[in-house]
C-alpha cells in the first residue's frame, strides 16, 4: 500500500512525538483493533460492486474518516496551565483489488510508528504522537487472513523516531483489503492544524463517511468545496460538537497532469481552533461555515489600515522607504530632470526588492550556493508597501485582492487563509506588480495569478485610508491579464557533430534562451546566489557589494570571510545543476559534460535567461552494419507522453501558462555518408489549443531541423482534451524519430 501513508499525511499534518513505551503501545494497539474490528459499521459490510465499476483497477468499497478532539477528564494541567487532550485521527478503507496495478499500489504500508519532539520555552512543552495500523485480507474463497503486525520491518530506528513498513503478503487479484491507520496525539489543548478531506480518490468510492467529535471549548469552521455535501451538525449531552457526512457512489478523481484540486475535487476543509486572531469570527462550541467573502474583504481592509498606520508613524518599513528615497534622488541626478512615470515605477519596485533580497544585515543567515534561490518576502506586506510608496510619488494605483488559481476561490477561503495582493498601475502602460520570490520581475504576473478575478481597493490618500473608514476604500473588480504564448518562450539552438566509431557518440553544443515565465525554474536550478548578486548590485548602482561593506568594518570583517568561504564551497557542486538539467531534458545522463555556463542571468527588465552547455551523448546513435541509426528525436527535450489511462479526461485543464518551445538543430553529416528518412521529419498539427510543427531539409553537409511546440492557453475545458492530445502526441512521437546515416 505504497500510497497509504499519503492518504493520511496529505490530509492532515501533525506535530510529532512519542507518548507510549512498547508495552503501552501494544496494549493500545490491541484495544484499537478490538474497537475497530469488533464494532459493526454497515458501510463495511457489503462487497457488491456495481457493473459500471467492473473494469476499474480497484474499488473502494467503503472509506471512513474519524476525528476526535475532546478533553480527557483524568488529564492534569500542563506546565502552562492548559488542559490536555488526546487528538484521534482515523482513516479506514476497504478495497477490492481488480488488477495487478492495484496489487502494487496496496502491497505495503509505510508509516511513522512513533516520533518525539519537544518545543516551547526550554523544551517545556511536549506533544506526543503514535500511529497504529491494522490490516486483514478477505480471499475470494471467503476466508479471512489478518496481517500480523509483528511482520512489520523497522526502516528507521532513532532515539526520537521509529518508522516501519508492513508488507501485505499473498495479495491476489480479487482479494479485498480492509485496513486502518490511527494516530493518537496527546497534546496541550491548542489550535489544531488545518485539515482537508478529499471526498474522492484515484479509484471510485462506493460509500464514504466523515465523523467528528470536538470538545465544546473549541470552535469549528468549515467549507465544503465543489459540490461536497454539507455537514450534519449536532451536540451530545455534554454540549460537545458532533458532525457527520455520509455520501455514496463517488467517481474517481485521477491524479491527472494540470489539475487544481481545490477547484475541481469535492473537499471538506476544517479549522478547529480556540478562536481569536485577525481573521477569526468563530465562537467556542459552535460549528460555522467560516467567514464569508465580504468578511474576507473587510478583514483585508482592516489589515491594510493597520499597515497604513504603521507606515504613517514610521514603525513599518522606515528603512525601506528611506532607501527608495535615496535611489530616486540618484535617479534624478543621473537624468538631470524629473524621472518619467515608468522610471519611477521601475526604481521603486526594484529598490524595494534589492533592499529585501540583496542587503543582508550582520546577523542575517548566510545563504550559500542555491539556497537563496527559494527565498521570498512576505508578499502581501511587500505589495502594500509598493502601493503606499507609489502614492507618495504621485502614482495612482489600486490593490487587487485575489486567490491563486491553485487555491480555493476567494469565497471558499477559510479563516486561516488570506487572499493574495497585487498592485495595479493603470495608464498609457499598465503594470501589475507583485513579489513572487527572488527572481520576480517588474510587471511579470506569476502563472498562478493569471486570469484570476479579484477585488480592487482604491484610495486616494494614505492618511485618509486609516482615519476615514469608508470614503477612501472603494471596492471594484478586476481580472488579472493572461500572458500570450510568445511571451513565455524557450528556444534551443543545438549544433550536433557525430563520431561514427565502433562506439558512436554525438557531441552537442546547446544554447538555451528563456523568456517570461519559463525563466524562473532554470534560474533556480542553475544559478548561484553570488553570481546573480554580482549582476543585481551593479544594476542597482551600488558602490560596493555587501561583502565589501562587511570587510570595511572591524566588527563585521569576519562575516565577509564567512560569506566568501560559503561561496567558494558552493562552487564545488555548481556543475551538478547542469548535469541534472541534461538528465531531465533527455532522460539520460551525458557521457561527458565538457563546458557549462550562464550567459545571461535574466535579471534585467525583459532580459532573457541564457545558458550554454557542451556535452557528449552515447545513446543517440546505433551501429547497423556499415550504417548508423541516429535517433534524432532524442535531440529535442523529452516530450510529455499521455498514458493510456489518462486519454479519457472529464475535468478541466489548468495548464501552468501559455508557452512556446522552439528547437533548431544543425547536424553535421559525416563525410562519406548520406541521410535517409528526412521527409518523415516534416509534420504539422495544430488547432486553437496549440500546435506542433517540425521541418527538416538537407542544406550542404548539414541536416537542418526546426521544431516548434506551442500551448496557446493557460486553461482549457475538458472537452478540448482531444485537441491538446493531437499535438502532444505529435511531439511525443517525434521523440522516437530516426534517420539512417548510410555509407556511400
Amino acid at each position: 500500500m505504497k500510497r497509504a501513508s499519503a492518504f493520511l499525511l496529505t490530509i492532515c499534518f501533525f506535530s510529532s512525538a512519542i507518548w507510549a513505551q512498547n508495552s503501552d503501545y501494544d496494549k493500545i494497539a490491541t484495544g484499537l483493533k478490538t474497537e475497530i474490528w469488533g464494532s459493526k459499521d454497515p458501510d463495511f459490510e457489503g462487497n457488491t460492486v456495481p457493473d459500471q465499476y467492473k473494469n476499474e483497477s480497484a474499488i473502494i468499497l467503503a472509506k471512513r474518516y474519524n476525528i476526535d478532539a475532546k478533553i480527557k477528564k483524568h488529564f492534569s494541567l500542563s506546565v502552562y496551565g492548559n488542559k490536555e487532550i488526546i487528538f484521534k485521527y482515523l482513516i479506514r478503507q476497504k478495497v477490492l483489488l481488480q488488477d495487478k496495478s492495484a496489487l502494487e499500489d496496496f502491497s505495503e504500508i509505510s508509516y511513522n510508528k512513533i516520533n518525539k519532539s519537544s518545543f516551547g520555552l526550554l523544551f517545556a512543552k511536549h506533544d506526543d504522537l503514535s500511529t497504529y495500523i491494522g490490516a486483514r485480507v478477505y480471499k475470494k474463497d471467503g476466508t479471512m487472513k489478518e496481517v500480523l503486525l509483528s511482520e512489520a520491518v523497522l526502516v528507521k530506528d532513532e532515539k526520537n523516531k521509529k518508522d516501519e513498513k508492513l508488507a501485505i503478503s499473498d495479495l491476489e487479484v480479487g482479494d479485498i483489503l480492509d485496513y486502518y491507520i490511527v494516530s493518537l496525539e496527546k497534546r496541550e489543548m491548542s489550535n489544531l492544524d488545518p485539515m482537508q478531506f478529499l471526498l474522492a480518490g484515484e479509484y471510485p468510492i462506493l460509500k464514504l463517511s466523515l465523523q467528528g467529535n470536538i470538545d465544546k471549548r473549541y470552535a469549528v469552521e468549515y467549507k465544503c468545496l465543489n459540490g461536497a455535501p454539507d455537514l450534519k451538525i449536532s451536540k451530545d449531552e455534554d454540549g460537545d460538537m458532533q458532525f457527520t457526512i455520509k455520501t455514496t457512489d463517488l467517481s474517481k478523481f485521477p491524479v491527472y497532469k494540470w489539475i487544481s484540486p481545490y477547484r475541481q475535487a469535492k473537499i471538506v476543509r476544517l479549522n478547529i481552533s480556540l478562536c481569536g486572531g485577525l481573521y477569526s469570527r468563530c465562537e467556542a462550541g459552535e460549528v460555522t461555515k467560516g467567514i464569508t467573502e465580504d468578511e474576507i474583504y473587510n478583514a483585508q481592509k482592516n489589515k491594510l489600515r493597520n499597515i497604513a498606520l504603521g507606515y504613517i508613524q514610521g514603525t513599518f518599513a522606515k528603512e525601506e522607504k528611506n532607501y527608495v528615497k535615496e535611489n530616486i534622488k540618484l535617479l534624478k541626478k543621473r537624468l538631470g530632470k524629473e524621472p518619467s512615470k515608468d522610471s519611477l515605477i521601475y526604481t521603486i519596485f526594484n529598490s524595494l526588492r534589492y533592499y529585501g533580497y540583496y542587503s543582508p544585515e550582520a546577523n542575517d543567515k548566510i545563504y550559500p550556493g542555491k539556497s537563496k534561490n527559494e527565498a521570498s518576502m512576505p508578499s502581501n506586506l511587500f505589495n502594500a508597501l509598493v502601493c503606499f510608496i507609489l502614492k507618495d510619488y504621485g502614482i495612482e494605483n489600486e490593490l487587487i485582492f485575489y486567490s491563486s488559481r491553485y487555491m480555493p476561490k476567494i469565497g471558499d477561503l477559510m479563516s486561516y487563509d488570506q487572499p493574495l495582493y497585487m498592485v495595479h498601475v493603470n495608464g498609457a502602460k499598465s503594470y501589475y506588480l507583485t513579489d513572487d520570490g527572488i527572481f520576480s520581475e517588474c510587471g511579470l504576473v506569476p502563472g498562478y495569478a493569471e486570469g484570476e478575478k479579484g477585488v480592487t481597493l482604491e484610495f486616494h490618500d494614505i492618511k485618509a485610508l486609516y482615519y476615514n473608514k469608508s470614503k477612501y476604500m472603494d471596492q471594484g473588480t478586476s481580472k488579472i491579464p493572461i500572458s500570450k504564448a510568445d511571451k513565455n518562450m524557450q528556444t534551443e539552438d543545438l549544433k550536433v557533430s557525430l563520431a561514427l566509431t565502433a562506439t558512436p557518440t554525438a557531441s552537442v553544443d546547446r544554447k538555451i534562451n528563456a523568456t517570461g515565465l519559463l525563466k524562473e525554474d532554470l534560474q533556480k536550478s542553475l544559478m548561484l546566489y553570488e553570481d546573480y548578486y554580482q549582476v543585481a548590485w551593479k544594476q542597482q548602482g551600488e558602490e560596493k557589494t555587501f561583502i565589501q561593506v562587511f570587510a570595511d568594518r572591524g566588527k563585521t570583517r569576519s562575516l565577509s570571510e564567512e560569506w566568501q568561504n560559503s561561496f567558494t564551497k558552493s562552487r564545488e557542486t555548481y556543475k551538478d545543476g547542469f548535469i541534472e538539467n541534461l538528465k531531465d531534458a533527455y532522460n539520460s545522463e551525458p557521457k561527458e559534460l565538457i563546458s557549462y555556463k550562464v550567459d545571461k542571468t535574466g535579471l534585467g527588465i525583459n532580459e532573457p535567461f541564457m545558458f550554454s552547455t557542451k556535452f557528449v551523448m552515447q545513446d543517440w546513435l546505433k551501429k547497423a552494419g556499415n550504417n548508423f541509426i541516429f535517433e534524432i528525436g532524442k535531440a529535442i527535450d523529452l516530450q510529455f507522453q499521455i498514458n493510456e489511462e489518462d486519454r479519457k479526461r472529464s475535468i478541466d485543464i489548468y495548464e501552468p501558462f501559455a508557452r512556446t518551445y522552439e528547437f533548431d538543430l544543425a547536424v553535421e553529416i559525416p563525410a562519406g555518408f548520406s541521410v535517409e528518412g528526412v521527409d518523415a521529419l516534416n509534420k504539422k498539427v495544430g488547432n486553437e489549443c496549440g500546435s506542433f510543427t517540425s521541418t527538416a531539409s538537407i542544406q550542404g553537409n548539414q541536416l537542418i531541423v526546426s521544431v516548434k511546440k506551442e500551448y496557446t492557453n493557460n486553461f482549457e475545458p475538458a472537452a478540448n482534451w482531444p485537441k491538446l492530445m493531437l499535438f502532444i502526441d505529435a511531439a511525443s512521437d517525434f521523440n522516437s524519430a530516426k534517420v539512417l546515416l548510410k555509407k556511400k
